[in-house]
């Protein structure tokens, strides 16, 4: 596994993000609306319409870009909650090994698999030239619900016919009731995942994808598939390709809802922490009692996770009405994007949120929350802010893993630390009134600290700010980011399922001179994130792509020493910096 935390994610609807080629129109001429006034039909976005922003993308500091299902639709019309609705949205897909030629040049419909000329693999490249990692929704659990002309289910294979509801010749879809209505039940094309012949394809179809240069899939309601699925899936393709970008979206209502909870810490790839969201639309969407409060007891329920900071976390996002349309005000969308960029987890930025896009028909919900994207503006506060905190994110290991704390908190105000190693950092958030207030336990130096987003200063003397002055809407981000010198390769070693106590610490031992050669006095020690998890970076150098023995160790403020009672793990240490070792205590 990859160590993802330092990224910043930024989520594109291909379909209403940007249009690069006017000759598009796609096979069913029904499914296009040239006027953008039907959301339930295409609008012209394109592949070529993402490439000409893909600068845009860049400058904003993003280094993920997850585009939604670009794999090819059925051409048909269907019913989408009782309205006829071509499949934007990707996920009525008939062939996973083609491009939708919506989003193509009329020239490259049809291509096969094979064929790299594509403004797919030059957007490919474009993002390797970049440093971006390019990820892709995909849905595996069901197929195309069909419509005129187009059989329920009819689904090829790079422009082979495979099978249909009808025709069914591999077993592959159930058979049982669906309410469309509620999306709720079995649908008539839901995948049968007991078929050992279809995980097989979708394994081979999702590995040939990455062999073409995308670096990752996001996988849309992870919940209709038993979690062994998702186990079995995401072991192979990690075994195949380990560096993959794996992640799931699921429509809990939130985090806390145990399945949710058993897939982060069970399936073997990161969550969407749909609680996270939940809590900031309460926390500065809702006017009445609560405010900030009901994300900060959110975030210190932290523990109920394998790891927390691994989550994916956002603001909006393409099920939900945007935070505008919710009733926050304009104003406070830098404190929202303050609150994602510094908390736990990998933030991932939905398209035009930067510049508070939304629509509020039908008070903002789906399909209304994907409008066409209207300004590509740097410069605006918001976006300035972005390009800051992605900055920020990247090389302060606190905001990617450190230990979060609250220190002071009303309705209205909420200030927190997080602490890693060497480096803070300290937030303060105001959605109200302009206010001055005191802080205690500030885990910042002695001396003057200048706010990374506006200049406003501060002094800290003896672990305290006096008259912390917070105008109305003001969003205040301190840091303490020290550079490391290191020789050697990083691995990022991971323990959770320890129940820390006070005055405890970690440390990783194991039978090589990096790791102390099971001298306990001698290993490198981990960091405490909260109290079901710690972390440490530790750099091989003589050990470096060897296979190694290792296991982990409690010492307490006495100096006695708990080691676990399981065989030494045995791993390989990797020629390149960056890989991550789960582990939980045995």
């Amino acid at each position: 596994m990859r160590d993802a935390r330092a990224h910043t994610q930024y989520y594109v609807f291909v379909d209403r993000f940007a249009s690069g080629d006017s000759s598009l129109g796609g096979k069913n001429p029904a499914a296009l609306d040239t006027t953008r006034s039907d959301p339930f039909r295409y609008w012209g976005g394109d592949l070529a319409g993402l490439l000409q922003y893909i600068d845009y993308i860049d400058k904003l500091g993003i280094s993920c870009l997850r585009i939604s299902s670009v794999f090819e639709q059925m051409p048909a019309l269907a019913l989408d909650r009782g309205r006829l609705s071509a499949p934007y949205h990707g996920q009525w897909i008939a062939d996973y090994r083609r491009l939708e030629p919506h989003y193509l040049p009329r020239e490259e419909w049809d291509r096969p698999f094979a064929d790299r000329n594509t403004v797919f693999d030059r957007l490919v490249q474009a993002c390797k030239q970049r440093g971006i990692r390019l990820i892709l929704d995909v849905v595996c659990d069901r197929s195309n619900p069909g419509g005129e002309g187009w059989v329920p289910g009819e689904i090829w294979d790079d422009g082979s016919w495979q099978s249909s509801t009808e025709n069914d010749t591999f077993g592959w879809y159930r058979r049982s009731s669906y309410r469309e209505d509620e999306g709720t039940g079995d649908s008539p094309v839901r995948f049968q995942e007991n078929r050992a012949s279809f995980r097989k394809v979708m394994r081979e179809v999702l590995s040939d994808w990455l062999a073409r240069g995308v670096d990752g899939y996001c996988f849309d309601a992870v919940q209709r598939l038993p979690i062994w699925f998702w186990q079995e899936l995401t072991a192979c393709l990690r075994l195949a390709h380990p560096e993959v970008s794996l992640c799931g979206t699921a429509t809990a209502r939130g985090g806390w809802e145990e399945a949710a909870v058993d897939f982060a810490n069970q399936a073997g790839m990161r969550l969407m922490d749909a609680g996270f969201q939940r809590r900031i639309v309460e926390s500065l969407c809702w006017r009445d009692a609560g405010g900030f409060r009901r994300i900060a007891h959110y975030l210190d329920r932290d523990e109920v996770f394998e790891d927390a900071t691994s989550l994916v976390t956002c603001l909006e996002n393409e099920k939900t009405p945007r935070l505008l349309s919710q009733g926050m005000p304009k104003e406070h969308l830098l404190l929202a994007l303050t609150l994602l960029m510094t908390s736990r987890g990998v933030p991932c930025i939905f398209y035009g949120t930067e510049s508070g896009l939304h629509d509020d028909t039908e008070r903002g919900n789906d399909p209304y929350n994907r409008p066409m994207m209207r300004e590509f503006d740097l410069d605006s506060p918001a976006s300035r802010a972005l390009s800051i905190l992605t900055a920020l994110r990247r090389d302060n290991l606190a905001v990617q893993r450190g230990h979060y704390r609250t220190l002071w908190l009303s309705d209205d105000i909420f200030v927190y630390s997080r602490v890693y190693a060497e480096d803070r950092v300290v937030v303060a958030l105001n959605r109200g009134g302009a206010a001055k207030i005191d802080v205690a336990e500030v885990p910042l130096s002695n001396g003057p600290w200048v706010d990374v987003l506006h200049g406003a200063g501060v002094f800290v003397h003896e672990g305290q700010i006096v008259d912390l002055e917070l105008p109305s809407g003001a969003a205040r981000v301190f840091a303490d980011t020290r550079h490391r010198e290191h020789v050697g390769t990083r691995v990022l070693c991971r323990l959770s399922g320890y129940s820390s106590r006070f005055g405890e610490s970690v440390v990783v031992t194991g039978n090589v001179p990096e790791l102390g050669q099971w001298d306990v006095e001698a290993a490198p020690r981990l960091h405490y994130v909260n109290r079901n998890l710690w972390m440490g970076d530790v750099y091989f150098g003589v050990s470096r792509g060897k296979r190694v023995l290792y296991k982990y160790a409690v010492v307490d403020e006495r100096g006695s020493v708990v080691r676990e009672s399981t065989m030494p793990r045995a791993a390989d240490v990797p020629q390149e910096s960056g890989e991550e070792w789960a582990d939980r205590w045995g």
